[in-house]
């Protein structure tokens, strides 16, 4: 992501809040830093009076490493920190120290469990020793009330009631500390981040970074920032109920104690890789009231917010809101120092936890004593308000720029030098835009734009991507503010005229800012308006359609990213083809457009463009070097996609039906219908070849059609069909695959004579192949004969007895492409990665061409040299009841579409259920999708020209 987002720099040198780094020519490049080290440079980048005091404590020789000894300046870090605490809380703290933001929120569960288990074992000996007298005042005598025996009998089991008193007491005792042993449950926010440890990963709400690991941990309740009402109810479902028995008035009296099994509720008063959020001071005050009636601490997690970044030490104290327990971090350390430090509220603290829990490099004296050193600059430089009159200056202009672009900035949001920018949805627009914020990108470009090309630090808020985090030094300038403002409009500007190109050519390299006036305008060329409804699969939504069908799709030549994207069309084909390959990583598969084709007999279609990343040059480079597992795998998400989406058929566009084997190589984990699409195509060729040869004055009964690449299924599929429309076959293919030619030649003679029957009994007029059968002596023998007496195998027998009667059979088979000067229809499906077919293969007078390889076998030279030639590349199809579809990419007229396209949608027409052309096809399918074309209003519109998916 580092790369593709332009990010991958090393910064070698940093001071205050610049750095610096090397470009690729080694110039030096100088940046404004707006990230600050995700909130831990808030003092700048080697801060003079820090650096200086590090490196006279190096040099004085001081000890790191003085364990099972008195840390004097850990020590005195505790008592600074704890007198801060005494002051703004009124309440006794302890301190305790570790060496990172994430292993501080480890120490904080184990110090909220050991707290509360403390709590609860405190009631549990209590209650033990209260059964315990119990059990001895009913060896005296006393008993207990009949309605308490009820209870106790329900809670034990009617096989207890028959024991005495005191060994129901005995067992209602275990049965205490079995409900006491409940997990505890942990309390935590959405949005929230509390680091990527083991234990501090269970908290944080980000499911991509949670999922993987959810069985290590304990589980956590996330709720929604705001409702107390939610709190209440898991606080209500949490509680454990322990029973004890007590004297009274001459009598045992069954009670019931219960307490919250609420371990910890940890919480960030401004949830920053969340998108940067304040949370409601309201709803603060409401959980510390939960906390305080429930017996649990209520943990606040200021790592990020803490150190005077807000204006304060604890964002928490300009609310007015005190934790049991509270975080710090980041800053400590001044950027030198790796230390974190966890202010634990005397009350919820347990004597014995510093027996169990200790840290290596925890409390050493060098970073204890940095960080007092930070706490002296802090005060000494007066940041805490340079933190307050700075964040609310940017604050200012950010909500300035907001209010200049509405559809543009969501939100500004924070509090002091934490700062967020939400960007608004990319629903509409260019297309790049779109997706690169669908994915969640958006933000890594941004700071990639900003970083690149106006030498400006941000970065976006991990589970927000779509926020750009600002956490500049305290020490920031006006003068760098200006700058940052005059980039972020930039940004603007470019989002609001749907720029994609400005906004990503530096990913490739451009480092070059128009003025705002000279910026290129593309709204007008991305109209709002949708053509058809979105079906969202997830929630169920449904649409009057018959089916939902996807059809998979990339770009054929990179020349077409133009249209795919009209805002890119500054980009040279080269350009562009470093672009797409630079991108593709980062970006889809994605639904690029959603349309309702309906049927001429009135079923209607969701159709679902689904677009990848890639144009069939880069899946040609990936073939020719071993990888196209990579196109595949890519292939393979995106039919997943289509399944979670509801998609009941996929089509493979392109060579994402090639790289699959024709689909055979897709893993379904549920009943979907594939199809590659060739039985139409090879339906819309034939058609398309016929009607070309028609308009060039070609007569079918005196033409020979030609094969290259025979063998081939489809060309075999054309061969055979072919056979019923022209007199003479040519099967041209190599050595290897000449048996199989002869078997097809076979099969076609075995076809051609039961047509040739059928036709002389009904009177039918002959075409084609069985029309040329007529005329040979060995077919005439065979009419002759009674139908027993005929030979079993038609074919192979006039295979044999036409090469026996003449040179000049209906089909010949040849290795030597000189022979296609005897053709004036051809059909080159050969699999050869370079041209095979050249001005001399050509015959005089009009020939059509249907060249369907990949890539194409007619050199361009037949082009250029012979003009009685003309090139098709199969045909395309028109949809039904003038339907205005257009396919992304591609400067097709609306309402055509590729036949492998067309198929899909018939599938949904239709309703098919199984996979239709899957692997191999069979002429069968193509007559069959033939006439479920015809049947649905499906027609060949013209030959087919472009570059097909």
């Amino acid at each position: 992501m580092l790369n593709i987002a332009g990010l991958d720099k090393h910064y070698f040198k940093g001071e205050g809040s610049r750095l610096w780094y090397h470009e690729d020519d080694g110039n030096e490049k100088e940046v404004i830093d707006f990230l600050g080290g995700y909130g831990s440079t808030l003092l700048g980048h080697n801060h003079p009076q820090l650096v200086a005091y590090a490196v006279a404590m190096l040099q004085g020789g001081m000890v790191h490493h003085g364990q099972l000894g008195m840390r004097k300046h850990a020590g005195e870090l505790g008592r600074r920190l704890a007198e801060h605490m005494q002051a703004t809380t009124g309440r006794p703290h302890m301190v305790l120290q570790a060496n990172s933001g994430a292993e501080a929120v480890e120490l904080a569960l184990k110090l909220a469990e050991f707290g509360k288990r403390a709590r609860i074992d405190r009631l549990q000996k209590r209650i033990d020793g209260d059964l315990y007298e119990a059990a001895r005042a009913a060896s005296e005598g006393l008993n207990m009330r009949a309605a308490d025996l009820s209870t106790l009998n329900g809670l034990l089991g009617e096989a207890a009631s028959t024991l005495p008193l005191s060994e129901q007491f005995a067992l209602l005792a275990e049965f205490n500390h079995k409900a006491a042993s409940a997990r505890p449950v942990l309390l935590g926010l959405e949005r929230a981040f509390h680091g990527k440890t083991t234990g501090a990963l269970q908290l944080t709400n980000n499911s991509s970074y949670r999922q993987p690991f959810e069985r290590l941990g304990a589980p956590v309740h996330f709720l929604a920032p705001g409702k107390l009402d939610a709190v209440q109810d898991v606080i209500a479902s949490s509680r454990v109920y322990l029973h004890t028995v007590q004297e009274n008035d001459g009598e045992l009296i069954l009670q019931r104690q219960e307490f919250s099994n609420v371990s910890a509720f940890f919480v960030e008063p401004i949830q920053g890789e969340g998108g940067v959020h304040p949370l409601d001071i309201g709803y603060l005050r409401g959980l510390r009231a939960c906390a305080d009636a429930h017996d649990f601490p209520l943990v606040l997690d200021e790592i990020q917010t803490g150190m005077g970044r807000t204006g304060s030490l604890l964002y928490a104290e300009q609310m007015g809101i005190r934790g049991d327990i509270c975080l710090l971090g980041k800053s400590l350390g001044g950027a030198l120092a790796k230390i974190s430090a966890i202010l634990v509220d005397q009350e919820w603290y347990e004597p014995e936890f510093g027996l169990l829990h200790s840290s290596t490099f925890a409390e050493d004296d060098y970073s204890s004593s940095l960080a007092c050193r930070v706490l002296d600059v802090i005060e000494q430089e007066g940041l805490l308000e340079q933190c307050a009159s700075k964040g609310r200056k940017l604050a200012e202009a950010l909500n300035g720029l907001q209010k200049a672009y509405p559809e543009v900035i969501r939100e500004v949001r924070g509090a002091g030098l934490l700062l967020g920018l939400e960007f608004m949805p990319r629903e509409h627009g260019s297309t790049t835009l779109r997706d690169i914020f669908m994915e969640g990108r958006l933000g890594y470009v941004i700071a990639g734009y900003l970083l690149n090309k106006h030498g400006i630090r941000v970065a976006p808020t991990l589970s927000s991507p779509a926020t750009i985090r600002l956490e500049p030094a305290a020490l920031i300038t006006d003068e760098e503010c200006q700058k940052l403002m005059a980039a972020l409009t930039h940004v603007c500007e470019i989002l609001r005229r749907q720029n994609a190109y400005e906004m990503s050519n530096y990913i490739i390299g451009n480092r070059d800012v128009p003025a705002l006036d000279e910026m290129d305008d593309y709204r007008a060329m991305f109209p709002h308006a949708t053509s058809a409804p979105e079906v969202d699969a997830q929630a169920g939504a449904k649409v009057n359609v018959q089916k939902k069908v996807a059809f998979l799709g990339h770009l054929s030549i990179i020349s077409n990213l133009r249209h795919w994207d009209p805002s890119l069309a500054n980009f040279s084909d080269a350009e562009a083809s470093a672009w797409l390959r630079k991108l593709s990583p980062m970006v889809g598969p994605l639904v690029h457009k959603s349309e309702v084709i309906e049927s001429i007999t009135g079923e209607r279609v969701l159709l679902e463009f689904i677009t990848l990343y890639f144009d069939s040059e880069m899946i040609v480079e990936q073939v020719k070097a071993g990888k196209q597992h990579e196109i595949r795998d890519c292939v393979q998400r995106a039919v997943d996609y289509a399944v979670e989406r509801g998609c009941e058929a996929i089509g493979f566009g392109g060579y994402s039906s090639v790289v699959t084997g024709n689909c055979k190589r897709v893993q379904l984990r549920q009943d979907v219908a594939l199809t590659s699409g060739n039985s139409l195509t090879v339906a819309m060729g034939i058609q398309a070849l016929l009607d070309t040869a028609a308009e060039q004055g070609i007569e079918l009964e005196q033409s020979c059609f030609a094969a290259v690449g025979a063998a081939g299924n489809i060309a075999s599929i054309y061969s055979e069909l072919m056979a019923s429309h022209v007199p003479r076959l040519l099967l041209i293919g190599t050595t290897a695959s000449v048996k199989r030619m002869q078997q097809l030649a076979k099969n076609i003679y075995d076809e051609a004579f039961e047509d040739l029957l059928v036709k002389l009994g009904t009177g039918e007029k002959l075409n084609g192949v069985p029309q040329a059968l007529a005329a040979f002596v060995c077919v005439k023998k065979l009419l002759a004969m009674p139908a027993a007496a005929r030979p079993g195998d038609i074919g192979a027998y006039l295979y044999q007895a036409l090469q026996e009667e003449t040179t000049h059979a209906p089909i010949r088979i040849s290795e030597n492409l000189d022979d296609l000067t005897e053709a004036n229809l051809i059909l080159s499906a050969s699999t050869t990665p370079a041209a095979l077919i050249y001005p001399q293969h050509i015959a005089e007078g009009p020939v059509v061409i249907c060249d369907i390889a990949v890539p194409l076998d007619v050199d361009a030279s037949v082009r250029e040299q012979c003009s009685n030639v003309v090139v098709i590349q199969g045909g395309m199809v028109r949809l039904p009841l003038d339907s205005a579809y257009t396919i992304p990419g591609i400067p097709l007229e609306p309402g055509l579409a590729f036949a492998c396209n067309a198929e899909t949608i018939i599938m949904g027409f239709a309703n098919l259920k199984s996979h239709y052309s899957y692997g191999k096809i069979t002429k069968d399918q193509v007559q069959e999708i033939s006439r479920l074309a015809k049947l649905h209003g499906l027609t060949l519109a013209r030959p087919r020209l472009e570059a097909s998916y």
